[in-house]
């Protein structure tokens, strides 16, 4: 309910770019998508499962994923979970 308030006052920012508008703009977005992989460490353990990440953690990916995880931005799930899914379906 304060949500929409307070994008009334303040107005949303992509937290990827700072772009006005969204939450999480289509180009930070797109940003996150383009890169899923298989990604292991080095050394990789014996054993070790397949892992794949949609993107490294850096640029606009890790900020959206810290102001997630860290700072409650739950507004952010949609844009996290679009590229969850796009990565899903490449792997």
């Amino acid at each position: 309910m304060l949500g929409p308030v307070l994008d009334l006052v303040l107005p949303q920012s992509c937290v990827g770019c700072g772009q006005a508008g969204a939450r999480c703009c289509a180009g930070c977005v797109a940003e996150m998508a383009a890169d899923p992989a298989r990604r292991r460490p080095r050394p990789c353990p014996p054993g070790l499962p397949d892992c794949w990440s949609a993107t490294p953690y850096e640029g606009a990916a890790r900020r959206a994923i810290l102001a997630y995880k860290e700072r409650g931005a739950v507004a952010l799930a949609d844009a996290l979970a679009q590229v969850l899914a796009f990565t899903v379906l490449s792997a």
